[in-house]
């Protein structure tokens, strides 16, 4: 702390002036921040390395795909929404697609500079996470903050980090919020703008985060406001130009469409049939990261392999890491630190409220998608300790407090090496269908007839779309013009300049997984140009009487008989159907 805020501090109380009038200042991030924060981002800066240099062959499948269709079309189609979400609508925005427009390109424009483009958003929120703490709570909350964040690279599952899906692509930006907005409230004037402009990332490309984000959006709203005697209001006005700019793509999108997809959310959130959770199960998941042992030290335990939620959620998990931090709290609230009272304020608002949001999740409460406790339960930590190191500081001599720099900082670096070396050995998301899609595609390539024209694809059920959108991206890679047939969701998901209805037609091609294949090879005209699977045929000839057998008994579809004839029939092929008319046709002189 500085003598000009110790000063500052001082003068509160009951009997001084009111506090926005007294201006706090911040301490200077010197050649010590940066050595920290070069610590814990050497794993980040490996892993991209890695990812540019050895992935190169990498293909997208399912719905990172789909989000790499998008970044694609960046420059050449308006973007006006976000990730598609499967239950009819996108989420709210599309300032994932723009944030990755210029990287991915730099990197080479392909599936592996998306992963690259994760682990640059990462590695940049970190980097607003350490350096925001040294800025407003020193070294005493700098290097807490340094190892919680250490802590989550390794702990969060593996290939999380570099996997730009956006369920996971928002969670260590969304600590980047808390700190930005906790910064706004201490008078800096770039951070209020800085985390409108985070929370609308968080809020547009994932929509679990909008209750948390605009609830601490308010609330720095109102601070700036109310400090304006001393901060001035250009934050303020920068920060709201900067939503207007940001959320101008989805408020024009709801206008000059109906029902326009915000409409379409909210519909869906009021009207939906699968129930609520309630206020105890949403305590019970927040708890469970305030346990002895959370997720976010110790790494993802406990999932229900049936549902997907928490096991937590059908137990009674014991926050005991909580008392420590409410203490914290009450020693911040009583002190004359105000800056501790902010961070304490900033991180008390998302807990309360998402407690609320948990029990308002429709459906099941999936664990990918609650990871953003982890980091604000890790950053609760990160105040607990420094809260405890403050007081703890004043009673130990110049030398003790040196060594227990030293050990924190051989901690982060001992945390730094182990995260290079799990970036030596990170797989891709999804390998399997990734080397489907890219022999699949140099199949298609060969079998495709020399004319013009779109070639219109099509999945026949939930596991081939996945194939699909991999396959959509091999083929526009390779300079193929690619259409989808005409649809709400295919217009969501794949965008609406490739959802195609009569046009001439260079093939019609669709994409069959497992069972299904035999009875689109028996239909008149059907020619299988691309075939994968790991079966041998004679064995998958087997499994397919069986199968039948067991359906015209109408045996019970839960019966263990299934699950392993489903493993023989595991496969994928593309299909070429006949053009249906000359209406499908392509019009050239060679047709003619």
């Amino acid at each position: 702390m500085t003598a000009s805020s110790a000063s500052s501090e001082e003068r509160t109380g009951p009997d001084a002036p009111t506090e926005p009038r007294l201006r706090l200042e911040p301490e200077p991030v010197g050649a010590l921040s940066w050595a920290l924060l070069a610590i814990v981002l050497v794993p980040i800066v490996v892993a991209i390395v890695r990812v540019l240099t050895g992935l190169g062959g990498f293909h997208a499948t399912s719905d990172n795909a789909l989000n790499e269709l998008m970044v694609r079309d960046v420059g050449r189609h308006p973007i006006l929404l976000g990730p598609f979400s499967r239950d009819g609508w996108s989420h709210p925005g599309p300032l994932f697609y723009y944030l990755n427009a210029i990287p991915y390109r730099l990197f080479g424009a392909d599936s592996a500079a998306m992963l690259a483009n994760a682990l640059l958003i990462n590695g940049i929120s970190i980097g607003v996470m350490v350096t925001i703490a040294k800025r407003w709570g020193g070294l005493a909350l700098a290097l807490p903050v340094l190892l919680v964040a250490g802590v989550l690279v390794l702990s969060l599952p593996s290939g999380s980090l570099e996997n730009p899906w956006n369920p996971f692509v928002t969670v260590l930006p969304f600590g980047a919020f808390l700190m930005a907005a906790w910064a706004a409230t201490c008078g800096d004037r770039w951070a209020f703008p800085a985390a409108a402009f985070i929370g609308t990332f968080c809020m547009q490309t994932h929509v679990g985060y909008v209750a948390l984000v605009v609830a601490v959006l308010a609330w720095c709203g109102w601070r700036a406001w109310r400090d304006r005697a001393i901060s001035g209001l250009a934050g303020w006005w920068w920060a709201v130009g900067t939503l207007t700019v940001v959320w101008i793509p989805p408020i024009l999108e709801q206008i000059i469409r109906d029902p326009g997809n915000i409409r379409s959310i909210v519909h869906y959130f009021r009207t939906t049939p699968e129930p609520a959770h309630t206020l105890a199960e949403g305590a019970r998941v927040m708890a469970a990261q305030f346990s002895l042992a959370p997720d976010w030290l110790v790494g993802l335990r406990e999932v229900n392999p049936f549902s997907g939620q928490p096991a937590a959620i059908l137990s009674t998990p014991v926050p005991i890491l909580l008392i420590p931090f409410l203490l914290a709290v009450a020693a911040a609230f009583r002190s004359r630190d105000r800056r501790a009272r902010r961070l304490a304020a900033i991180l008390l608002i998302p807990l309360g409220v998402g407690i609320i949001a948990l029990a308002r999740t429709v459906g099941s409460m999936y664990e990918y998608r609650l990871r953003w406790i982890w980091v604000l339960a890790a950053l609760c930590m990160a105040f607990t300790i420094a809260e405890a190191a403050r007081r703890l500081g004043r009673r130990l001599d110049p030398d003790r407090t040196r060594l227990i720099v030293a050990a924190c900082m051989v901690a982060t670096l001992a945390l730094g090496s182990f995260g290079v070396a799990r970036t030596t050995s990170f797989e891709p998301p999804d390998v399997s269908e990734t080397k489907a899609v890219a022999v699949l595609a140099l199949k298609v390539l060969h079998h495709l007839p020399r004319r013009p024209g779109i070639v219109l694809m099509r999945a026949t059920s939930f596991s081939s779309s996945a194939h699909l959108a991999g396959l959509t991206l091999a083929l526009e890679r390779a300079g193929v013009r690619v259409g989808i047939e005409p649809s709400d969701s295919n217009r969501l998901s794949f965008g609406a300049n490739r959802v195609v209805g009569h046009r001439p037609l260079r093939a019609r091609l669709v994409i069959v997984t497992d069972r299904e294949i035999e009875s689109v090879a028996a239909r008149f005209g059907a020619r299988r140009i691309a075939y994968l699977t790991s079966v041998p045929s004679a064995r998958r000839v087997r499994a397919l009487r069986e199968f039948q057998r067991l359906e015209e008994r109408e045996v019970s579809g839960l019966d263990p008989r299934f699950a392993r004839i489903g493993r023989d029939l595991v496969a994928v092929a593309v299909f070429m159907l006949p053009l249906s008319n000359r209406q499908d046709a392509p019009t050239t002189r060679a047709d003619r």
